[in-house]
């Protein structure tokens, strides 16, 4: 499983920022549960604004249910000066034979599949620098009230490359999700 940042106002507005006016409707209430589901979507590639950090590998032959479910630490160093809409998590499965190992990705920066990303929408954009890094942590758990459901935590800290001039706390951000 890895983890990348992205910028997509485009897609936030019509997921999102919808429902603050839905035929002229204010509707906005409806956001803060639309926020609490993990999306699944295609991201473009160039949505993109951080490195990728792999969070964590599984072996598909070996795997147990127990190592399902997890609580991993990852970072991302932002790559460009944006806003950040979302951390999008995909992941990429190796099947190895005799003489031939093939590779299913599923990122922003391989073509579409099937299986397309998971998009975990913040509350509010946040203002990134290049330089800039995200470090936090994912878990991952069966949801209790749906057992086809996933429980999904995710935190972090936002910290600037280059530290402001006057005395700031690095930024936080912590959310649930329910992935279906």
């Amino acid at each position: 499983m890895k983890l990348v940042a992205v910028s997509d106002e485009t897609e936030r507005e019509a997921r999102i920022d919808f429902w603050d006016n839905v035929y002229g409707f204010k509707m906005s209430c409806m956001k803060t549960e639309i926020l609490k589901e993990a999306s699944v979507q295609c991201m473009e590639e160039s949505r993109v604004i951080s490195s990728t950090h792999t969070l964590k590998e599984f072996h598909l032959t070996r795997v147990t249910v127990a190592e399902l479910q997890f609580e991993e630490p990852f970072q991302l160093t932002i790559e460009q000066d944006s806003l950040c809409h979302a951390i999008v998590g995909f992941f990429e499965a190796e099947f190895e034979g005799p003489q031939h190992c093939e590779v299913l990705k599923t990122g922003p920066q391989s073509p579409p599949t099937h299986w397309k990303q998971t998009v975990f929408y913040l509350q509010d954009p946040i203002p990134v620098q290049t330089g800039d890094v995200m470090e936090g942590k994912m878990s991952v758990s069966r949801s209790k009230k749906d057992p086809r459901a996933l429980d999904i935590s995710l935190s972090f800290t936002l910290s600037p490359f280059i530290p402001p001039q006057t005395a700031t706390k690095p930024l936080t951000f912590s959310s649930k999700y329910i992935l279906r």
